[in-house]
């Protein structure tokens, strides 16, 4: 996808927060309540053939737009911000004309956002960290460059530790997010993904199973090799369920090594300590401990 690929424009009343309870919600990412969540941008302008994002019309609203949407956010108290765009900060040139009038304009945001490790530059992780940004969450999904290419992801696994290593060094956490099992992915190849996560310098790990949705390569796959049916059209992205299987493992097995995964990676001694020891609110820690309840109740669950 070329950077420079013509984008259309949008803007939208600015959304009424101060009708939802904002104190009482709960993102494991933030570091600070209450937090807000905002979209500066429509669809997705990569075409991932997992996701159903790269099917809709990619647009960005206006910066000046955005800015409106903040200055609301400052006057009410908000204090940390969760860009729900599929790809934060797209466009370059648009992206740093936003940080720089956060900046400017005194914000003071703490924020979180989805990004992608091609786009990752040293410059601009540094506009980003002066804005607010303390965490970016990126789509590895698998450490097979094969697979990679053939769901349309594309990228290469040292721009992945290259993207972590710069995010690492400027202060900036991480999160990683994974599928595993797709179609024709062998136990060993999952196994190789799961390893490849745990290698890497990353704060958070999402292990989430293949959701065939709609409209979606990946639906037109499962379909042909049998692992769901044309009518089967409840899927759930939560991770409480599995929707299929694949080509070597039931949709039980995948279920019990996603858990598995989830267990490796966030009861490592090295990393509980290493989590602790960079809390820095008091919001943050509350989140913490509440959300690592729920991730080991949720983890040690047999399949449902």
């Amino acid at each position: 996808v070329s950077h420079e690929m013509k984008e259309k424009s949008y803007d939208i009343p600015i959304p009424q927060h101060d009708l939802f309870p904002n104190s009482k919600y709960r993102y494991p990412f933030i570091r600070r309540t209450p937090f807000a969540t905002m979209l500066t941008d429509f669809g997705c302008a990569f075409k991932c053939s997992f996701c159903i994002q790269s099917k809709l019309d990619f647009k960005n609203r206006s910066v000046s737009n955005v800015l409106e949407e903040m200055r609301y956010l400052k006057s009410i108290g908000i204090k940390d911000i969760y860009f729900s765009d599929q790809t934060f900060a797209f466009n370059g040139a648009r992206a740093k004309e936003l940080f720089e009038a956060m900046i400017a304009e005194k914000f003071n945001f703490g924020w979180v956002a989805f990004y992608r490790v091609d786009l990752v530059r040293e410059d601009m992780l540094a506009l980003m960290k002066k804005s607010g940004c303390h965490t970016l969450m990126f789509g590895i999904e698998s450490a097979s460059e094969a697979l990679l290419k053939e769901y349309q992801k594309n990228i290469k696994l040292v721009t992945v530790r290259s993207a972590l290593a710069q995010c690492r060094k400027i202060g900036i956490r991480t999160v990683g997010t994974f599928i595993l099992g797709f179609p024709n992915e062998t136990p060993q190849d999952i196994e190789a993904t799961v390893q490849f996560s745990l290698d890497l310098p990353l704060d958070y790990a999402s292990y989430n199973l293949p959701v065939p949705r709609s409209k979606t390569s990946l639906r037109t796959q499962a379909i042909a090799a049998d692992l769901v049916k044309k009518e089967d059209l409840v899927m759930d992205q939560s991770g409480k369920h599995t929707t299929m299987g694949n080509k070597y493992l039931s949709r039980e097995q995948l279920f019990a090594i996603r858990n598995n995964a989830i267990k490796r990676f966030y009861l490592r001694p090295t990393y509980i300590i290493r989590r602790l020891l960079s809390i820095r609110t008091w919001d943050e820690l509350k989140i913490n401990f509440a959300d690592g309840f729920v991730l080991l109740r949720e983890s040690f669950k047999s399949f449902g």
